[in-house]
């Protein structure tokens, strides 16, 4: 005779369901966030046309362009995996003055009369992408090994009486760099990274990067903590103010120094040196 198999138990009536499973911890996450960089201006340009020997004009004290003047742009940050990591930003920066010639300049085969109006206008716009890869991993260092691809719109402009120069470069420049993260706390972390210029451009046409930047960032939830926070009024124990901090899931702050500088060269006969340095302030939302 054979053995009867026993059926499973059934649960009782009104007995809570199994417990679920954890879920998955997830293979991807989005970084967006809106940076305030407030940096320093020191440029140069130079353009000579006609046999001329052309003067190198300063952007501040020749073009009277401001020195310190900041900006906003987004960042968005992919990370795929654990070791892969794509970066997207546009940075649109734009300079104007207008001031008077204060010495002999030559541009383009022009010059400009001392004492004469000057309206000056430089302008720079930045489409990168990098991607990095995290190289080695240990309790509380990163490495990561990568590269960018810069899209650089740059234009020069200057009016002054009878006289109108204006240049524009339109250039690619990829670089490769690295970087490294280390933890400072479970909720603080300092990372920095430095990118140059890899490869040169065909034709006549060159350039050169380098962007560097070092930060820390503060996990705000992870600073806080999870617990409840109750706020009373100073004049009455009885007026209290609860806090969750439960809406600061996700947030995070950063603080750092950015070194920017972009150099282009066509030939002999034109030249745009544009250097930037400065603080910078991120808050980041994670998805």
């Amino acid at each position: 005779m054979g053995t009867a198999t026993p059926e499973p138990a059934k649960p009782e009536a009104g007995s809570p369901p199994p417990a679920a499973l954890p879920p998955l911890p997830r293979k991807w996450h989005v970084d967006v966030s809106i940076r305030y960089w407030a940096p320093s201006l020191h440029g140069r340009f130079f353009s000579a046309e006609g046999g001329n020997a052309g003067t190198v004009a300063n952007f501040s004290s020749d073009f009277g362009l401001p020195e310190n003047k900041s900006f906003w742009y987004p960042i968005v940050t992919a990370h795929l995996g654990e070791r892969h990591r794509f970066t997207f930003s546009y940075l649109n920066m734009r300079y104007t003055a207008d001031t008077t010639v204060t010495r002999a300049i030559d541009l383009q085969g022009r010059g400009f009369t001392v004492g004469a109006p000057l309206h000056s206008e430089a302008k720079l716009k930045d489409l990168s992408v990098t991607y990095d890869y995290l190289a080695w991993k240990r309790e509380k260092w990163t490495g990561f090994v990568g590269g960018q691809l810069h899209y650089f719109d740059a234009a020069v402009k200057l009016n002054s009486t009878g006289v109108n120069v204006s240049e524009k470069a339109k250039i690619p420049i990829p670089t490769i760099g690295g970087g490294g993260e280390y933890k400072l706390r479970d909720w603080a972390t300092v990372k920095g990274d430095y990118h140059v210029f890899a490869i040169p451009v065909v034709g006549d046409l060159r350039g050169s990067l380098m962007d560097g930047q070092i930060g820390v960032t503060v996990n705000l939830l992870g600073m806080i903590g999870r617990e409840p926070r109750v706020f009373c009024s100073i004049f009455s124990s009885l007026e209290c103010l609860r806090v969750e901090p439960s809406y600061l899931d996700g947030w995070s702050v950063s603080a750092g120094l950015r070194y920017f500088r972009f150099q282009a060269k066509d030939g002999n006969t034109t030249s745009i040196d544009w250097l930037q340095k400065g603080p910078t302030f991120d808050l980041t939302y994670r998805f």
